[in-house]
């Protein structure tokens, strides 16, 4: 089974705009989507910590090495998931 298609930034926006004005639940709202609930959960969170900037493309991002073992000792440290930082 291929990728489900991509969503835009507007769009997810929306979506997450949608869930902060009470009009939807994650869970309704993800699968109207055909995502996955934790895919939608966080695109709340991005949302939240970071705004519109959230969905930003940032296409072929590179990390110096020095950048590289700052996040790998901020992870080892406790500081984090992956996913954080």
């Amino acid at each position: 089974m291929g990728r489900k298609a991509r969503y835009s930034a507007e769009e997810k926006i929306s979506a997450v705009q949608e869930y902060l004005d009470g009009k939807g639940s994650m869970k309704t709202i993800a699968q109207r989507l055909g995502i996955a609930f934790q895919s939608f959960k966080q695109w709340v969170k991005n949302y939240e910590a970071m705004g519109i900037d959230a969905f930003k493309t940032n296409h072929n991002k590179h990390y110096s090495k020095t950048e590289k073992e700052q996040a790998v000792a901020a992870y080892l440290a406790g500081e984090g998931s992956h996913m954080e930082i």
